[in-house]
């Protein structure tokens, strides 16, 4: 794996804002836009680096004082737009320095900051307002050195794959249009995949885990800023095991001649999926409409289309990810998994397959062959709804699932409600369910069901979200879920 650079202070450019304020009465509010610590790498640097000048600023007198307010949510403008308008009205306050998540989204509330008198300085990204000042690098250049040192250490020959940043935000633009342009340089360089990685270390990491699980050759990664770390971290998992000889493999197979092994067949008794069914094909596949929609939409959920194209169902499970999506179609649906060894087939409910944060429970020896789903009840409906700040491209902030099977009356015959990324598995809520099972749904009840949801998970606080902010969307999006769920439901 080719190494790459880091930007020199050489290549940034500098601006010195003038202002009327003494030197001693000058106070800066700072507004990073990222959950502090627990934000990107890239951004935590700016931070600590605006700290420590702050802190020598302040000892020679040359500012009054220093406020950083980070957001509880990674990239959230709205949010960023709210501590800007508090900075505004903070009478203390006559300078503002903002690290924007948007370069259009903020325009509004920087203009009024600057009618209102303040300073305003907008570092790394550019924003078009005026009496602004804007301190940021050249992305377009900085993100050509970077393609053109990885192809020219490739030998100009080989498979890349591309990282991004956040998608529509304009120095991941540039970036990406600066990669396309080298590219066209190096006609034996081929892009297999291009995937939004958001600024953060462990989406990096998963993207890149899952583009090497497809087997496919990998021979240099083109990324931005912290995810460096992210996406070399999915090789190194592997590599220092072999190493140290925690893994000592006997070979690497390829499974995909194994007969059904990428199936996807519907029968009278209900669905096969193979291990290696594609999660694209999955997606897209309309024999699924009828009695397995859901399957279909968490599959679709997946991250980026170019990860979709080579991830596949066997893989999403065995990943164990807690937050991964494609599972809870296979969850909702009481979905078994095929086990095989040389000592024979055994079948355990999926839920079972998982152990914990990337551990899942086949032995050594074993194979996941495919996920067998029963054929569902007449008035089921189910839904899977994802939460994340960038879509689908983005690990999710919560997960929340609903199946529900009516009786003639209407009352609710069956219930499945699952959760992800709000505990080390994914987990089905099985209070919730008991609650709602026997009884006809009202608005009441479903309120009180997504209560108690809440109750059935431990989230953590990373940096995606706080736990508090978890348990608030769980409350939220399992109510969305339920009522989506119901009215597929009452219209079989």
């Amino acid at each position: 794996m080719a190494a790459i650079p880091t930007p020199s202070d050489s290549q940034k450019e500098e601006q010195t804002p003038s202002t009327d304020h003494a030197g001693s009465d000058l106070v800066v509010g700072f507004s990073t836009g990222t959950a502090g610590t627990t934000g990107t790498t890239f951004r935590q640097k700016g931070i600590d680096d605006f700290t420590k000048v702050a802190e020598e600023y302040k000892a020679e007198g040359r500012i009054k004082d220093y406020k950083i307010v980070n957001n509880t949510t990674n990239w959230d403008a709205n949010e960023q737009a709210n501590i800007i308008r508090d900075f505004i009205n903070d009478d203390e306050i006559n300078v503002i320095v903002v690290n924007p998540n948007s370069p259009t989204d903020l325009n509004g509330v920087l203009a009024e900051a600057v009618a209102a008198g303040k300073t305003v300085v907008a570092a790394d990204c550019e924003v078009d307002v005026e009496g602004v000042y804007c301190v940021s690098i050249d992305h377009y250049t900085w993100g050509h050195k970077v393609a053109e040192y990885i192809c020219e250490a490739l030998g100009g020959e080989g498979n890349v794959i591309q990282v991004c940043g956040g998608e529509g935000h304009p120095a991941n633009n540039e970036r990406i249009r600066a990669t396309a342009d080298v590219l066209k340089d190096y006609p034996n360089i081929k892009l297999i995949s291009s995937t939004s990685g958001g600024w953060d270390n462990q989406t990096a990491k998963d993207i890149t885990s899952q583009l090497l699980g497809s087997g496919q050759q990998i021979d240099g990664v083109i990324t931005q800023d912290s995810m460096g770390y992210g996406c070399l971290s999915a090789f190194t998992d592997l590599v220092p095991r072999l190493k140290m000889g925690i893994l000592k493999p006997v070979a690497v197979i390829g499974m995909m001649d194994i007969p059904g092994i990428d199936e996807i067949t519907v029968s009278d008794k209900g669905l096969t999926l193979g291990t290696l069914a594609n999660l694209r094909k999955i997606s897209l596949d309309s024999q699924l409409d009828e009695d397995y929609l859901v399957i279909k939409e968490a599959c679709g959920h997946v991250s980026s289309l170019q990860v979709r194209n080579i991830a596949t169902i066997g893989g999403n499970a065995c990943n164990a990810n807690p937050s991964a999506d494609a599972i809870h179609g296979l969850i909702l649906n009481d979905a078994m998994a095929v086990i095989a060894s040389a000592e024979g087939v055994r079948e355990i409910p999926i839920l079972e397959l998982f152990a914990g944060p990337g551990k899942n429970t086949l032995k050594q020896g074993e194979l996941l062959l495919r996920f067998e789903v029963p054929k569902p009840a007449p008035h089921t409906g189910a839904a899977y709804t994802k939460f994340a700040i960038r879509g689908d491209s983005d690990i999710a902030i919560v997960g929340t699932g609903a199946l529900l099977t009516l009786s003639d009356d209407g009352t609710v015959a069956k219930a499945r409600v699952s959760l992800g990324a709000v505990a080390p598995t994914p987990i089905r809520a099985v209070k919730t369910e008991a609650l709602i099972t026997g009884k006809k749904l009202t608005d009441d009840l479903i309120r009180e069901a997504a209560e108690l949801a809440a109750t059935e998970c431990s989230p953590i606080s990373d940096q995606r979200a706080s736990r508090e902010y978890r348990l608030e969307m769980v409350r939220v999006w399992t109510r969305h879920t339920l009522e989506e769920a119901l009215k597929r439901a009452q219209n079989k």
